[in-house]
């Protein structure tokens, strides 16, 4: 089987859908009566196989949401923490308007992060595996339908189905509930690594909504001026091959932005800010420009940590 264009060739583990299979799955999918387990033993096939063709085929299997509670209020009003959650998912999420379903996909070797974020918003639910055997890679995902919540990602986060291109910032947040915004986009869609040839730390940003990037690039000059040592340009461009716009930032610029976020009482991808290579060359920065890096005020941001904290 043809998927997306890779190739994929039958073996003892892995046969292909027929299309026969393929309309037998959508009806029972449909029925939101089964199960994947089930409707696995009605195909002869595993229950995972039956997942992860369902989600090739684009299938939302209500079943499996009608089960599982969650906290339908989660993003009802913004916080420090929801409001990095609305970063990341603004990344990495999407909103389907059929059903109202909200998905965040994410790699499998950031399972720990996912079931953070799970405990945080109270969800009962399974956490989802998908082999990716056309990128030959596993994913993760929680998956959840509620038209509350989409509701509420549009008002106070600007997340709207279809947002790929069309991705705008949260509206009338405070600006620390946007740096923790920030924080969560970083998480998702950006990079934090200490260039092996030019030994600078260097932050990168990529959407490929032009309007975002520019945003990013704004709130950060807005909110990190005079932290240079020398005369710098701001890198924000368009990457025509692959139609995607790119913000980057390197150097102590980049240091001093990475320490500031890094001290925000929020939930962060440790492989991203806690690279010890990274945290090393700020260090550096710090002996010889301490006045430059910033320290925030924790008293500031009290009023805006969560009423309730995860068990």
């Amino acid at each position: 089987m043809n998927l997306e264009g890779y190739f994929h060739p039958e073996t003892d583990n892995y046969r292909y859908w027929t299309s026969q299979e393929e309309d037998k799955l959508k009806e029972l999918v449909l029925t939101s009566k089964f199960s994947f387990k089930d409707i696995g033993k009605i195909l002869e096939r595993t229950g995972q196989s039956c997942q992860d063709h369902s989600i090739i085929m684009g299938l939302n299997n209500e079943y499996i949401y009608r089960k599982y509670s969650f906290d339908k209020d989660y993003w009802s009003t913004p916080n420090l923490i929801n409001s990095y959650y609305s970063g990341f998912s603004a990344a990495d999420a999407s909103i389907k308007n059929k059903g109202s379903r909200y998905l965040l996909e994410i790699q499998k070797l950031d399972i720990g992060w996912l079931e953070e974020f799970k405990r945080y918003i109270k969800f009962n639910g399974p956490i989802l595996k998908r082999n990716r055997i056309d990128k030959n890679s596993s994913t993760i995902s929680i998956c959840i339908n509620s038209e509350k919540w989409k509701n509420d990602l549009a008002t106070n986060f600007s997340i709207i189905p279809n947002k790929t291109y069309r991705l705008e910032p949260p509206r009338n947040l405070d600006k620390y509930l946007l740096f923790s915004w920030l924080i969560g986009y970083t998480c998702g869609d950006g990079t934090i690594h200490l260039n092996k040839i030019t030994n600078q730390i260097q932050i990168n940003y990529v959407s490929s909504s032009e309007y975002i990037i520019k945003w990013i690039q704004n709130f950060i000059d807005l909110n990190f001026q005079g932290c240079y040592i020398r005369k710098t340009t701001n890198n924000c461009f368009k990457n025509r091959k692959w139609n995607c716009w790119h913000y980057n930032l390197s150097g102590i610029k980049a240091a001093i932005i990475i320490d500031y976020l890094r001290q925000f009482p929020v939930p962060k991808l440790d492989r991203k800010w806690n690279n010890p290579r990274v945290l090393q060359k700020i260090d550096e920065y710090k002996l010889k420009y301490s006045h430059l890096f910033k320290t925030l005020n924790q008293s500031e941001i009290m009023p805006f940590l969560p009423n309730t904290e995860i068990n």
